[in-house]
C-alpha cells in the first residue's frame, strides 16, 4: 500500500481489520501510515481503536514516525477520548505498569558483581509499548491530569533499570512530561538520571553512550532547575570530572563531557568556586598532556571551560594565575610547533579573560610581566 493510499472504511469489520494491523507491531512505520489515515478519515472511534492508535503516538519508537504520530495527535484533537480514559488506564496502562514494576524489582534483587555497581539488568526484555501508551496519555490529558502524570513518572523511574536503549527512550518521554506537581517522586527520578551518567566508554560503547548522555544530561538539568539547588550541579560536575578520568581516550565523549562542564559552570556562576581547584587541576592536566595534541578538540573544549570560569572575575581565581599562565606557555609552544590555529585563538581569548581578571584584582602589572612567558 502506498503511503498516499487511504483504505475505505465502510463497516466495523473494516475497522477491526485495521485495529488488528495497527496492533501487529514491529513493522516499518510506513506499514501503518495508511491505516492511521483511514481511522482519521472514517471518524469511527471505539475502545479497540483507542488501544490501537495509542501504540503509534510516540514518534521515537522503532515502528513509529513523526508523520504517524501527527495523525494520532490529529485523531485525539478531533475526538473526545476522555470517556475511554478510565478503562484504558485500568485495563491497559496500569497492567503494563505492574509488569514493568515487577521486572524492575526482579532486576534490583539480582546478584551484584564485586565492587562495581550493576548499571542495568540485561536479562530482562525491555518492552517499549508502555512508553507509547504514556506518550498517548500525555496527549489525551494535555499534561494536566496529575494522577495520570504520576503513573507515567512511576513507569519512567522503573524503565530506567533497563538497558541503554530503554533509558534513552525513557528520557525522551520524560522530556514531554510535566513535573511541577510530582515533587514527591523527584528524589527517585534524580537518582535514576544520575545513574544514566555512568554509562561511559569503555564500559559502554561510545556511540551508545553518547546517545544516552545527550538525553540524560538535559533531563537532569531540567530536574535540578525545577526542584534542586546549585549543590546538585556541584554533584554533577564531580560526576563529569570522574567520567573524564575513565573516558580520556575517547575524543567525542571527552568533548561532550567538557561541554557539559561549561554548561554547569554557566548555570551556577560563582558557586562553582567550591570546586574550582579540582576543576582547574583537571583542565590543566588535559591541556598540558602531550598525548592530547592528537585530540585537539579536547584541548579546545578544556580551554573554553576554563574561560567560562574566568568570566566570574573572582579574586579567588587570581590565586591560580601562575598555574594557568604556565599551562598556556607550554601549550603555546606546542601549538606553534604543530600549527593548530583554533587552539592558538582560544589561548588568546583566555589570556584576554585573565587580563581582565588581573585588572579587577589590581594586579595588571604583575600579570603583564607573567605574560612575557607566553608571547
Amino acid at each position: 500500500m502506498l503511503i498516499e493510499e487511504v483504505p475505505e472504511v465502510d463497516t466495523l469489520k473494516d475497522v477491526a481489520k485495521i485495529v488488528k494491523s495497527l496492533s501487529d507491531l514491529g513493522q516499518p512505520p510506513s506499514r501503518y501510515h495508511g491505516d492511521l489515515l483511514a481511522i482519521e478519515s472514517a471518524k469511527i472511534i471505539n475502545y479497540d481503536v483507542v488501544k490501537a492508535i495509542s501504540l503509534h503516538a510516540n514518534p521515537n519508537l522503532s515502528w513509529c514516525s513523526e508523520a504517524n504520530a501527527q495523525i494520532v495527535s490529529s485523531i485525539i484533537q478531533s475526538n473526545n477520548l476522555q470517556s475511554y480514559l478510565t478503562q484504558f488506564l485500568n485495563q491497559e496502562f496500569r497492567s503494563n505498569l505492574k509488569k514493568v514494576e515487577k521486572q524492575a524489582k526482579s532486576g534490583l534483587g539480582g546478584r551484584r558483581s564485586g565492587l562495581r555497581p550493576k548499571l542495568t539488568f540485561q536479562d530482562q526484555t525491555f518492552d517499549p509499548v508502555p512508553l507509547a501508551q504514556a506518550w498517548f496519555l500525555i496527549e489525551v490529558t494535555k499534561n494536566k491530569d496529575r494522577e495520570v502524570n504520576m503513573l507515567i513518572l512511576l513507569l519512567l523511574i522503573d524503565d530506567f533499570y533497563f538497558d541503554t536503549w530503554g533509558k534513552i527512550e525513557t528520557c525522551k518521554v520524560l522530556q514531554k512530561l510535566k513535573l511541577d506537581t510530582l515533587n514527591s517522586l523527584v528524589p527517585q527520578l534524580r537518582e535514576s538520571l544520575s545513574k544514566c551518567l555512568l554509562h561511559i566508554p569503555p564500559v559502554t560503547p561510545e556511540d551508545e553512550s553518547l546517545s544516552l548522555l545527550q538525553v540524560a544530561y538535559p533531563s537532569l538539568y531540567r530536574v535540578d532547575d525545577e526542584f534542586g539547588t546549585n549543590l546538585n550541579y556541584i554533584e554533577t560536575i564531580a560526576t563529569i570530572m570522574s567520567s573524564m578520568s575513565y573516558a580520556a581516550n575517547f575524543e567525542k565523549t571527552m568533548c561532550f563531557l567538557l561541554e557539559q562542564l561549561s554548561i554547569c559552570i554557566k548555570r551556577i556562576g560563582v558557586d562553582v568556586l567550591i570546586s574550582v581547584s579540582k576543576i582547574f587541576y583537571l583542565l590543566n592536566q588535559l591541556i598540558t598532556n602531550i598525548a592530547m595534541m592528537e585530540r585537539c578538540k579536547v584541548i579546545l573544549a578544556a580551554l573554553r571551560a576554563q574561560n567560562e570560569i574566568l568570566q566570574l572575575e573572582s579574586p579567588l581565581l587570581y590565586s591560580f594565575i601562575f598555574d594557568l599562565v604556565g599551562a598556556y606557555a607550554l601549550l603555546t609552544k606546542r601549538v606553534e610547533k604543530y600549527k593548530v590555529a583554533d587552539i592558538q585563538e582560544q589561548i588568546s581569548v583566555n589570556r584576554g579573560s585573565l587580563r581582565q581578571l588581573a585588572v579587577s584584582c589590581g594586579k595588571l602589572s604583575e600579570f603583564d610581566e607573567l605574560c612575557t612567558y607566553i608571547q
